[in-house]
């Protein structure tokens, strides 16, 4: 699986890249060290680094979907969740792609009542889940496919930073459709798929370099 998924992203870069762009690339990946995060340094936790997903165990079909593992700054994900508005004591923050769990963090401190995360490869959950432990927060990393997850029937913020294809996304986007949520979208390579969505309107935050969107009907779906 590792071998096959690392030929996939090579041939997808050549193609995206060109050959020469490619080369470079990965020798400034492997000549290039990690640097220092004040945001971990603050906090004693992991959730910096750029992973590749070939470094890692995923057993999961969709893995040629998956984009490599990089999180965001602190700052972006606390303006983004900041612009949500709403009581956030009332709202379960959903995280899909969590990795190693930097926006559940965050989301945490600002103060969601349930804080999940959603991520197809076990070292990075193991990592999450290890950084909530160390921190004592109540949030929770689960092993699995984000297209195959079941949604809780709450208010809900669904949180993506750029985690998989377009495939995987309208899988996601489908199964959301009855739900009182709104969805963040930070570095929307596929926002178009988002923005087909006749039960999503968009609100605008074109000035945060990011995407969002609320449920028409904002009330949750009740079961029958």
């Amino acid at each position: 699986m590792r071998v096959q998924l690392l030929m996939n992203k090579v041939a997808q870069s050549i193609s995206d890249r060109g050959v020469m762009s490619t080369v470079a690339l990965a020798v400034g990946h492997m000549l290039s060290k990690p640097k220092p995060d004040a945001f971990d340094a603050k906090r004693g936790t992991d959730t910096g680094e750029i992973i590749s997903l070939w470094k890692l165990k995923i057993d999961s079909p969709r893995a040629s979907d998956g984009i490599h593992y990089q999180t965001s700054p602190a700052e972006a994900i606390t303006d983004a969740l900041c612009c949500v508005g709403g009581d956030t004591s009332r709202v379960t923050f959903v995280d899909l792609g969590c990795g190693k769990g930097r926006p559940m963090i965050i989301a945490s401190e600002l103060g969601f009542r349930r804080v999940i995360g959603v991520e197809f490869a076990p070292e990075l959950v193991a990592i999450a889940n290890r950084n909530f432990q160390c921190l004592g927060l109540s949030a929770i990393a689960y092993c699995g496919d984000a297209a195959e997850f079941k949604f809780p029937e709450e208010p809900m913020v669904v949180f993506l930073f750029h985690p998989f294809g377009p495939d995987v996304l309208a899988k996601v986007i489908d199964n959301l459709r009855g739900h009182a949520v709104r969805v963040v979208y930070m570095n929307p390579k596929y926002a178009d798929v988002i923005d087909r969505a006749d039960f999503l309107a968009p609100i605008d935050t074109r000035q945060l370099g990011l995407k969002m969107w609320k449920s028409v009907d904002e009330q949750p779906k009740r079961k029958t």
